[in-house]
């Protein structure tokens, strides 16, 4: 997928945001046909921002609201 200009400068890659209205048809575990959910998986365009945040992101037995607060640079 695309990156849109928030994420371009940071990665090639562009993380899926699923939309709350499309969590029904996203989440559906057994779904057998997945060219549905492929009109799903476009760069995000709305208000999405960029900041740093701690290494510690990387790590996935972190769990905490920490996470994501903002580091000055």
């Amino acid at each position: 997928m695309d990156t849109n200009d928030t994420v371009k400068p940071i990665h090639n890659r562009m993380p899926a945001v699923i939309e709350p209205e499309y969590y029904d048809v996203w989440l559906v575990p057994d779904h057998q046909d997945t060219s549905d959910l492929q009109d799903l998986l476009k760069p995000h365009d709305g208000d999405s921002k960029a900041y740093p945040v701690s290494t510690r992101v990387n790590k996935p037995v972190n769990d905490d609201p920490k996470l994501i607060s903002r580091m000055s640079i």
